[in-house]
C-alpha cells in the first residue's frame, strides 16, 4: 500500500497555506521592554493556535508616532469577531450585526502584574480607536464606539488567557 501524505489526501491543507512560525519580534522592541519576554507565547498563540492574521508589533503610538508605548502592543486580525455586538439591546440573538472582521489589540501581560487605573488610561490615551491596519488606516469602515483591548496574560507555566478591558463602561450582554 502507498503512503500519501496529508496534503495529497485533502485532510490538511497544502503547507504554504499554513503559518509555520508566529512573526519575528522586530529590533525596535527593547530588552527592557516590560512586555519582551511575553511576546514570543502570546504570537505564537495567536499566530498558529487562532489563526490570526496581519499580526504587527507596534512600539510607537498610531496617533502620536513621537511617543513610545508603556510597553510593545500586539494587533491583528481575528478568523472571526470576537465579540457578537447586537445593533440593539432589545434586539434577538439571532439577528447580529454583520460587520466587518475588525483588528484587535492585544497587551502583553504577567499574570503577576499589578494593573492600576493609571497605567490603563496611559494605554488608552496613546491608542486610537482602531489598532493601524498595514496601511496605516483602521480596518473597519465604521467607527467604534468604546476603545477596546485584549489583555493577553501569561502564567508561569505559558499558558494564555485572554480578557477583554474596555475604556469606560460597557453595558453587558444579555445572554
Amino acid at each position: 500500500m502507498a503512503a500519501t501524505t496529508s496534503s495529497e489526501s485533502g485532510l490538511l491543507p497544502k503547507a504554504s497555506s499554513i503559518a509555520l512560525a508566529p512573526p519575528p519580534i522586530p529590533p525596535t522592541v527593547l530588552e527592557t521592554d516590560p512586555s519582551y519576554p511575553l511576546l514570543k507565547p502570546i504570537l505564537s498563540y495567536l499566530a498558529l493556535a487562532s489563526s490570526w492574521t496581519s499580526i504587527t508589533i507596534h512600539t510607537h503610538s498610531p496617533v502620536d508616532p513621537s511617543k513610545r508605548l508603556p510597553r510593545a502592543m500586539i494587533s491583528g486580525i481575528p478568523p472571526t469577531n470576537l465579540y457578537a455586538e447586537l445593533e440593539d439591546p432589545g434586539q434577538k440573538k439571532e439577528k447580529k450585526v454583520d460587520k466587518k472582521i475588525r483588528r484587535e489589540w492585544v497587551l502583553p501581560s504577567s499574570l503577576r502584574e499589578n494593573w492600576t487605573l493609571r497605567k490603563w488610561a496611559e494605554v488608552f490615551d496613546l491608542l486610537g480607536d482602531l489598532p493601524p491596519g498595514e496601511n496605516g488606516e483602521g480596518d473597519c469602515d465604521e467607527k467604534v464606539e468604546k476603545k477596546r483591548i485584549l489583555m493577553g496574560i501569561v502564567g508561569g507555566d505559558g499558558t494564555v488567557v485572554f480578557y477583554f478591558v474596555h475604556d469606560g463602561i460597557v453595558k453587558p450582554r444579555q445572554n
